[in-house]
């Protein structure tokens, strides 16, 4: 959705599972709880060539969440 890349204000829930290649391919999980995108900068939709998107994502406190660690 491209209203999602331009508009910032909604909160999201970010996940990333993946392998992690520094320490020799283990898996890993990562969930955000909170996380607020900034909109997209240099957004550009007429090209021959794959392109690149630069975002930046603010990591707010969850004040509902508790545990350790």
């Amino acid at each position: 959705m491209v209203q999602a890349l331009v508009e910032s204000g909604r909160e999201f829930v970010l996940f990333m599972e993946g392998l992690n290649d520094a320490q020799e391919g283990l898996p890993f999980n990562i969930r955000v709880h909170r996380v607020k995108f900034s909109p997209a900068q240099n957004l550009g939709f007429i090209s021959d060539d794959f392109d690149s998107l630069s975002l930046q994502i603010d990591v707010l406190a969850a004040p509902s969440i508790s545990g350790t660690g």
